[in-house]
């Protein structure tokens, strides 16, 4: 995920050059710097931070504090350590005379100690505007200081006037605040991306999504759950669930704890399937979650994935002459292949999508004894888990609100005496991978609603 330059560094000209010296190419990429007048800083922060333009702000002190009174952004300052105060003072002591230290509004923390520490005498200054600002430097230099140590804008004017300055910030005082901001700057990159997807999840998913907090007040109604229930948003988020749609039964999962999974519900004289799962969070039931669709919707669903399966048909295309490959490892892959094809195992074929897998499917199921059978092929990845069993398994009549009069085959039954292959079977649910298990073990099936156990041979 690239990120984009959304750093502003509020900056005066000898902190811009001192940081354009000292951070990478790379990061300086990452960073937009603002040299402006003390009097426009608080409104270009205030535009970058309103338009969205910058995320995260580095400033000195100065700056800081002006940034600080009009924009709630994360803000990092530029730290002075105690080792950048000595280093200073002892450059300043060079110069022989008069030592000043500027800051603004706020005296520097702990210069006495420092001033103890290297026996030097300095006099400490804090200003409230660039005017009185401009004043004191004035004094300071009728009385011939020596030197000046201050943020970039004490030290550009102190050039203007001609007087000798120390910029107090060090490279790596820089450095770190810089390195701080990029790092704050990616969270919150990571941050708006998850939201981003999680927004898309919900607002494009099938299924209808409503979510509640421990006083059961709506806090997520997706656009599916809008389309379903026949309410507008507007009406349901922030509101008791119970007072503004009709037996959703959330309160009850909320009360007990206890997930309710594929029920059939009537709400606004709709059936919906819905799941409904308490939210817990270290023992405590913090709300929940119920995700439904709409019973038409899955039976056209159902429908489409028939007439899919139907087209595709139940036959095998091709053969180990249709895989194309020169190469030792395609060929050994073949030779394996064809054993296994003589033989009446189950098969595991693994590889990366678009490698071949249902080809070799195909090419073992025509070199096999079955080869005049049914072959079935199903993407287990595409189709609903709420319709996956039924349609793996078959269902019998009357099971469920809509199914078929006469109940339905499932695909094991079509592939009896044949060969049926699960795509993508890594997707499937593990509650319905046990199952499939023991068809795979057992050779039997149950159909969806009955009590009937169906012998079956199918690879």
């Amino acid at each position: 995920m690239r990120m984009k330059s959304r750093i502003a560094v509020m900056s005066y000209g000898r902190f811009t050059n001192v940081l354009r010296s000292t951070i990478s190419k790379e990061d300086l990429e990452k960073l937009i710097i603002v040299e402006s007048s003390f009097e426009e800083t608080k409104d270009i922060a205030k535009r970058l931070w309103n338009s969205g333009e910058a995320d995260v702000f580095v400033s000195g002190s100065s700056n800081l504090q002006m940034v600080k009174e009009v924009i709630s952004a994360p803000i990092v300052p530029i730290q002075i350590s105690g080792f950048d105060i000595m280093n200073n003072l002892l450059k300043a002591s060079i110069s022989g005379g008069k030592i000043a230290i500027i800051s603004y509004k706020k005296p520097i923390s702990n210069i006495s100690i420092y001033k103890s520490i290297l026996n030097i005498d300095v006099e400490e200054i804090c200003y409230n505007n660039i005017s009185e600002l401009k004043i004191l430097l004035k004094e300071l230099r009728g009385k011939g200081a020596g030197a000046v140590i201050g943020s970039s804008l004490v030290c550009d004017l102190c050039d203007e006037l001609g007087m000798n300055s120390i910029f107090i910030y060090s490279s790596n005082s820089i450095k770190n605040a810089i390195s701080q901001a990029i790092q704050i700057q990616q969270s919150i990159q990571f941050e708006k991306y998850k939201s981003k997807q999680f927004n898309t999840i919900l607002n494009y998913t099938y299924s209808g999504i409503i979510a509640t907090d421990k006083n059961n007040i709506i806090q997520i109604y997706n656009p599916m759950a809008e389309r379903i229930m026949g309410i507008p948003k507007e009406k349901v988020i922030g509101q008791n669930a119970d007072h503004v749609i009709e037996n959703t039964r959330l309160s009850r999962v909320l009360a007990s704890g206890r997930q309710e999974i594929d029920q059939l519900q009537n709400v606004n004289s709709r059936i919906i399937l819905t799941s409904r799962i308490p939210i817990i969070v270290e023992g405590h039931k913090e709300g929940v979650v119920a995700t439904f669709q709409d019973v038409k919707s899955i039976q056209k669903a159902e429908h489409k994935i028939r007439r899919e399966l139907h087209s595709k048909g139940l036959i095998s295309k091709y053969s180990f002459n249709d895989i194309k490959g020169n190469s030792k490892a395609i060929k050994n892959c073949i030779e394996i292949a064809k054993e296994y094809a003589d033989s009446d195992f189950n098969v595991l074929i693994t590889g990366e999508s678009g490698t071949g897998k249902e080809l070799f499917a195909h090419s073992i199921h025509n070199r096999s004894k079955r080869k005049n059978e049914a072959f079935v092929a199903i993407n287990c990845a595409a189709i609903p888990e709420s319709l996956l069993e039924s349609e793996l398994f078959g269902y019998e009549r009357g099971t469920f609100t809509g199914a078929r009069k006469e109940g339905k085959i499932g695909l094991f039954e079509l592939a009896h005496n044949g060969t049926i292959l699960l795509d993508e079977i890594a997707k499937i649910p593990l509650s319905i991978q046990a199952r499939l298990l023991r068809v795979i073990q057992e050779k039997e099936v149950m159909r969806l609603g009955s009590d009937r156990i169906i012998k079956i041979d199918a690879r």
